[in-house]
């Protein structure tokens, strides 16, 4: 349990990792390469400032991470890895210096449970997103997702883009200059979008292909 916690002079490289059931931190200067937390049953960071932020496994109910400030300049700055995320990605308003959105990317992007993915959050999703048939994905209105390599979205659950008339939800590439290619719809699947952006889109034009969206 940190509160009002600096660490000075650390070194460059230095990683701070937490392999612990709890972790808290709050109001805390964290001066290190970046924050590792690897297994936790309780995670609170809040208001914080800190370089890079990487959780690492599967997360539970009991998390939440909000309104701390990251100095990386790199795509990693805020980054899960994990294969399922229940319920509500309870990590939001967590901003670089000088953004006003934020920006969070995942890891193993793959959904077999309910999930809300929403607040003013650009979701970068590496390699791609899969939505297995138990699975149900809500975007919130204002979210974006960005495809990294893997520029694909394979549904075979349920997918809800809910974009507003003020405030559009966006499906686009990653990474300037390139192209996302396709979203597969498995059989059963849905996928319903309103007030949505796709942008970068290159598609698929093989004959193989000719069932993707």
């Amino acid at each position: 349990y940190f509160d009002h916690v600096t660490t000075q002079d650390t070194r460059k490289d230095s990683i701070i990792l937490m392999k612990g059931q709890e972790f808290v931190v709050k109001n805390s200067v964290l001066d290190s390469k970046s924050l590792y937390v690897e297994r936790f049953s309780k995670l609170d960071v809040q208001k914080n400032t800190m370089n890079i932020l990487y959780i690492c496994g599967t997360l539970n109910d009991n998390y939440l991470v909000r309104d701390n400030i990251l100095l990386s300049k790199g795509y990693n700055a805020l980054e899960v890895n994990c294969k399922i995320i229940p319920n509500e990605l309870k990590i939001y308003n967590n901003l670089k210096e000088g953004s006003t959105r934020q920006f969070l990317q995942i890891t193993n992007g793959s959904f077999d449970t309910n999930t809300i993915l929403n607040g003013n959050t650009d979701y970068y999703f590496i390699d791609g997103i899969e939505i297995g048939g138990n699975g149900k994905v809500i975007i919130g209105e204002g979210s974006s997702i960005c495809l990294g390599k893997m520029k694909r979205i394979i549904i075979y659950g349920n997918l809800e883009l809910n974009g507003t008339k003020d405030n559009n939800t966006n499906i686009q590439s990653g990474k300037e200059g390139e192209y996302w290619e396709y979203i597969k719809l498995g059989e059963g699947a849905k996928l319903q979008a309103t007030y949505t952006n796709i942008k970068d889109f290159n598609g698929v034009g093989n004959a193989e292909f000719n069932y993707f969206f």
